[in-house]
């Protein structure tokens, strides 16, 4: 499972990067700062994952809008959909982190946060890239971008298809709720997702 999870999750992190983009990013000491979230990301990796997940699974092939931009970081907007209850807490986790490195795109130390949470649970190491941008409020998505709780297979399929990804990704990627639980008072479930969760 991780394997395939790692290939699609990487697919997805790198939705709506641009090839070339449009300013050159400054030169960031990616290996000090992943030493730097490992302790972060150990308190909790399933939310890291969680924060990353979300943030990039807005993304709309069609219309080239959503994705990676770190827009969970603006108060209103995209960090008060029903959807992304209860990640505030994996945003405060990462502050420091963003603090620290200001010229780091936030959206990159989201990813990368996942990246390290992945392999902090026993996944495989992760390929991973920097060169997300940070969008601004107007660039934010509506709500409803995301897959349901209650999900089935057709809306899972088009929710998916929406991000231009096939049928094993979709397997893979929702093969994320086996770590981690739910907690009602963030998303109204209680528990692990699955009979056996990592």
């Amino acid at each position: 499972f991780f394997h395939d999870f790692a290939v699609a999750f990487t697919k997805l992190q790198e939705r709506g990067m641009d090839p070339v983009p449009a300013c050159p990013h400054v030169p960031a000491p990616w290996a000090e700062i992943r030493e730097e979230l490992k302790p972060l990301v150990a308190k909790d990796p399933p939310l890291l994952l969680r924060l990353s997940w979300q943030d990039a699974a807005t993304w709309d092939a069609k219309t080239h809008t959503g994705g990676p931009h770190a827009c969970m970081r603006h108060v209103q907007g995209e960090s008060q959909h029903k959807d992304n209850a209860g990640l505030e807490a994996a945003r405060a986790a990462l502050r420091s982190i963003e603090q620290k490195y200001p010229d780091v795109p936030v959206a990159d130390i989201w990813s990368l946060a996942a990246v390290v949470a992945i392999e902090a649970m026993g996944g495989p190491a992760v390929t991973w890239k920097p060169g997300r941008t940070d969008h601004p409020p107007h660039k934010q998505c509506p709500s409803g971008r995301l897959p349901a709780a209650t999900s089935g297979p057709a809306q899972l399929r088009t929710t998916f298809q929406r991000m231009g990804l096939a049928d094993r990704e979709i397997v893979a990627l929702s093969g994320g709720h086996t770590v981690g639980r739910c907690h009602r008072g963030v998303s109204g479930f209680d528990g692990a997702w699955t009979d056996n969760p990592t």
